[in-house]
């Protein structure tokens, strides 16, 4: 079992309706145990008339019965979760839409339940998937505290789409397999509402995307198999047109001390290693001098070292070898700002603005604008 502790995403606003909705519900709860306390449990609990049920169905009671609760465990377990998930959709949507759409998630819920079960039910379970569904959607890669009571029992930290993922798939199996008295219809139904609005605020923009949003993922997962595509042409091609001319033995022995450097994190000594390689070799064509996650790491670490020469050079090489690589957008960035540092106002302009060309994340967009406006570069 996955316990959700905490999440890692900061909020923007500060809650409040979400401790109001949790306030309402033990409030709820605690009246439940006042009125049956000394009530025969053989009759119906005295509040039977607020549960969401298909015969004699009011409209209220698709609310009433998302604020009542079974028993302690069960309003811990849903408290719990709208704890932990709730703040963040809140901070999404604001405290009054996000209201609005968790009571409606609760009325989904509710009549997906009635529409294949005949029993009563109550309970949060329904709205709380509402919102889970949606963080899942809004932020499928936010890593969330969870605690593991089973084997390796202890907290760790696990992507909201494993963790909300499971409990989804756990519901489907559950209601597959077994009849255990608890609503996993509801469940799902407040999975599919929560994920699918969540989804179309997205794709309309009424809700400002993110980087790292289920729809920006999906976007980007084509953008990377068309990137591939085009890779693996680019390398055929490249291989086709390669130089003739051999690789000399002292190059090799050259590329191997960086690729060992590296490999032993013995980053000074890959740093001097590829030096000498530009160096001795500075006439010749640099494309593919290493492989491509050798080429960016060995780059990155002449620049940390303050080799601003040399890590343009290497971001160059790198850039030329892989033109459509994921991180091109970066690269070419980063290579402008160097080239500003160094100078070299001409190189930056043309770096720069092939970052921009490249870029979609909004804020590295905007600091690569920023970097040509300092050139003079204006109206991008």
């Amino acid at each position: 079992m996955l316990i959700p502790l905490s999440i890692d995403r900061p909020r923007q606003r500060a809650t409040i309706v979400t401790p109001m909705i949790i306030t309402a519900c033990f409030v709820a709860f605690f009246v439940q145990f006042w009125l049956n306390r000394d009530a025969d449990p053989r009759m119906p609990p005295a509040e039977m008339a607020l549960y969401v049920r298909r015969e004699g169905l009011v409209w209220w009671q698709l609310i009433t019965y998302a604020f009542l609760h079974g028993g302690f465990m069960h309003i811990l377990g849903n408290m719990l979760f709208l704890w932990v998930f709730g703040p963040a959709i809140e901070d999404r949507l604001g405290h009054w839409w996000f209201l609005l759409f968790y009571l409606a998630g609760g009325m989904v819920a509710g009549l997906t339940h009635i529409a294949f079960e005949r029993a009563p039910a109550l309970g949060a379970s329904g709205a709380v998937a509402a919102c889970t569904g949606a963080f899942l959607v809004m932020f499928p890669r936010t890593m969330v505290r969870v605690l593991i009571i089973f084997l390796m029992g202890g907290v760790y930290n696990i992507a909201a789409m494993w963790v909300i993922g499971s409990a989804i798939m756990w519901d489907i199996f559950v209601n597959a397999t077994t009849n255990q008295g608890v609503a996993y219809m509801a469940h799902l139904g407040g999975y599919a509402f929560g994920g699918g609005v969540a989804f179309t605020l997205l794709a309309t923009k009424l809700v400002p995307r993110e980087p790292y949003d289920m729809f920006s993922a999906i976007k980007q997962s084509k953008r990377r198999a068309e990137i591939r595509s085009a890779m693996q042409a680019t390398e055929k091609e490249r291989a086709r047109l390669q130089r003739p001319a051999e690789v000399t033995q002292r190059e090799m022995e050259l590329r191997a001390a960086v690729t060992q450097a590296l490999a032993a994190h013995d980053a000074p000594a890959a740093c001097e290693a590829y030096r000498t390689l530009a160096r001795e070799f500075a006439g010749a064509d640099a494309v593919g001098v290493l492989a491509r996650d050798q080429q960016y790491v060995i780059a990155c670490k002449l620049y940390e070292a303050g080799d601003i020469a040399t890590a343009s050079g290497a971001f160059a090489s790198f850039l030329k070898a892989y033109p459509r690589d994921r991180e091109a957008g970066n690269v070419w960035l980063l290579l402008g700002t160097m080239q500003a540092q160094s100078g070299d106002a001409a190189a930056a302009k043309v770096s720069l603005t092939k970052a921009t060309e490249i870029l979609e994340e909004a804020s590295m967009l905007e600091m690569a604008k920023g970097e040509l406006a300092k050139l003079g570069v204006s109206g991008l």
